[in-house]
């Protein structure tokens, strides 16, 4: 896929990361031989991302050499310094950094991952992950919690060792399908009384 010539590369939302840099909203002109065919194949595939051909950007007193890149031309969506992160998996209950991820966005604090699970989440192209302004929300969690009772009780064929003998899903077991190593007794209660009211 590699060879001479420009495409542009604008994200659907601004920060978005693919193939090792963050992408603007505003189309950004890069060299194709910038990245390798693997790249240029995810760049081209990515929903996330709109990507057609280029011409050269225009060199104005040396400037094309020293332009910016759209992660320092935006630097409030740089997520390697960012304190929230908004994870969207592009497939449902998608595992990832030691969690699984539910459908629809998951803000995070970046402080909940190593510098390596960061890179993990950031460069893995199963998932969008974006600079949030805001911090996680009691209602995130509360919706996490509830579709990972909802995905045991839908479990077939019914795992005992998920269950206590009061019927509700054992901590344990919405953690491991969650991620989240601190789920307490009453958070599960209130999860089960959702999915039993639903």
């Amino acid at each position: 896929m590699s060879g001479t010539g420009y495409i542009a590369v604008s994200a659907k939302q601004a920060g978005f990361r693919r193939a090792g840099r963050a992408w603007s909203a505003a189309p950004t002109v890069v060299a194709v031989d910038e990245f390798t065919d693997a790249q240029l194949e995810l760049l081209r595939n990515d929903p996330g991302l709109v990507v057609v051909p280029a011409e050269p950007p225009k060199e104005s007193d040396g400037a094309a050499d020293n332009a910016e890149t759209p992660a320092e031309a935006a630097p409030e969506n740089d997520l390697a310094t960012a304190e929230y992160l908004s994870v969207t998996p592009r497939v449902t209950w998608f595992r990832r950094a030691g969690r699984r991820w539910p459908a629809g966005a998951t803000v995070v604090a970046a402080s909940e991952f190593s510098a390596d699970q960061l890179a993990g989440l950031i460069d893995d192209p199963a998932l969008m992950v974006v600079a949030s302004p805001t911090p996680p929300s009691a209602d995130g969690r509360a919706a996490t919690l509830l579709d990972a009772v909802r995905q045991l009780a839908e479990k077939a064929p019914r795992d005992d060792a998920d269950w206590l003998k009061s019927g509700k899903p054992r901590v344990e077991a919405i953690e491991s399908v969650t991620g989240l190593p601190d789920v307490t007794g009453a958070e599960r209660d209130a999860a089960w009384d959702a999915h039993q009211a639903a």
